[in-house]
């Protein structure tokens, strides 16, 4: 992409390119070589691309994802208790992959 900017407003398209970023290794091989545990959270309610980014992210195989329903883009700030669980049990190994 040389350093331009790449303007992209179907859906298909956008999963494509990041499907072929994903399979270019000069671009991931630090990201999907992490062997961390890592939890990549979104709510229902969030636009599309946060959505795609979840399923990015969930390309490591150390990095379990989350929908949270009826969440959106402010649901630290909404639930915090409920965010504060979720951790909890994540940090305590009681989440499990999807």
């Amino acid at each position: 992409m040389n350093g331009k900017i790449l303007l992209v407003d179907d859906e298909q398209e956008i999963a494509d390119l990041i499907e072929v970023f994903l399979q270019n290794e000069q671009y991931v091989p630090a990201y999907l070589s992490i062997k961390v545990p890592m939890l990549a959270i979104c709510g229902s309610g969030e636009v599309k691309d946060m959505k795609l980014s979840l399923d990015m992210l969930g390309k490591n195989a150390c990095c379990q994802t989350m929908i949270l329903s009826k969440a959106g883009h402010d649901f630290p700030m909404r639930n915090s208790k409920g965010l504060n669980a979720v951790l909890n049990d994540f940090l305590l190994g009681k989440i499990k992959e999807n």
